[in-house]
């Protein structure tokens, strides 16, 4: 279910079969208080894909749950200002009152968000696909929202979508 309060930031096509919505959740979803995020001083060059580990809830309720995971102080460990994708492909997606399934921004585009390291985290972007896609493949509606996603974000970050853009975590 979508959440009240997310904002419709576009609907595009999916190789001209069918849309998929974008929707911006970032400021829904929990913060650490006791830290800043940090505004970007480089512009985004690569885009990283990663996977939560994790299954979890569905659609914003994952990923909500992962940012609150993320942001909590932790008796050891780091807890960041913020959730650290910039987009979320969920296992089995929300879909919209229009009946699109919905890729979801999940952080400030201007703020870093921790993901991969840190020059990569500077110049960088992530996509999380939720669960662990060292067990399992991703599904296809999460495949499709990925794919949409990726290309959005490409478009806003002005990357051309090629092997040098568009890298794994470990890269």
């Amino acid at each position: 279910m979508i959440p009240d309060g997310a904002e419709l930031l576009a609907v595009r096509s999916y190789r001209g079969e069918r849309e998929v919505a974008i929707y911006g959740v970032a400021h829904l979803l929990p913060v650490n208080p006791r830290k800043t995020p940090k505004r970007r001083r480089k512009l985004v060059s690569r885009i990283y894909g990663h996977h939560s580990v994790g299954e979890g809830a569905d659609g914003f309720r994952g990923l909500y749950n992962s940012a609150r995971y993320s942001v909590r102080e932790k008796a050891r460990g780091i807890a960041h200002a913020v959730q650290p994708y910039t987009g979320w492909a969920s296992t089995t997606p929300d879909l919209d009152a229009e009946d699109r399934p919905v890729f979801y921004i999940g952080a400030d585009l201007e703020m870093v968000t921790w993901h991969t390291g840190r020059a990569s985290n500077r110049h960088g972007a992530a996509i999380a696909f939720q669960g662990h896609l060292g067990q399992r493949r991703p599904t296809t509606e999460q495949a499709i929202v990925a794919e949409v996603g990726v290309e959005y974000l490409a478009d806003v970050f002005k990357l051309p979508i090629t092997t040098d853009t568009l890298v794994p975590h470990s890269r």
